[in-house]
């Protein structure tokens, strides 16, 4: 049985993203109790819950925001957004958590390193 788990994060009293979870019944019953709202997931999944996470697979893309998620981060209908889909993997290889997220553009500011290995 699955448990999803839907929140809005804030940035100085402003919607930035709404975020969909999906994860075991178990997990999210014990997530409802987690201090949510200053603390990242994995985090808590980590220290908390001493579940090891091994990975995540994660999806990109520029969207529109839909009806729901406009009305979740007070924005226009079809404003631009990030969505990111991730699914997080536990130390032996099965998912514990998958994830849509959606971010509004002014408030993205990544920052990656891509590792180059030579054979």
């Amino acid at each position: 049985m699955l448990a999803e788990l839907a929140r809005v994060r804030l940035m100085k009293g402003k919607p930035v993203s709404y975020e969909v979870t999906f994860c075991a019944q178990e997990i999210g019953e014990r997530l409802l109790s987690a201090e949510l709202k200053s603390r990242d997931i994995l985090v808590i999944l980590e220290e908390d819950f001493d579940l090891l996470i091994s990975h995540a697979d994660i999806q990109l893309k520029a969207i529109g925001a839909s009806t729901e998620v406009a009305n979740m981060l007070e924005i226009p209908v079809h404003e631009p957004l990030l969505r990111i889909h991730r699914t997080v993997m536990g130390s032996d290889s099965s998912p514990v958590l998958y994830e849509q997220l959606y971010l509004h553009g002014e408030h993205l500011d990544y920052h990656m390193r891509v590792e180059r290995s030579r054979h």
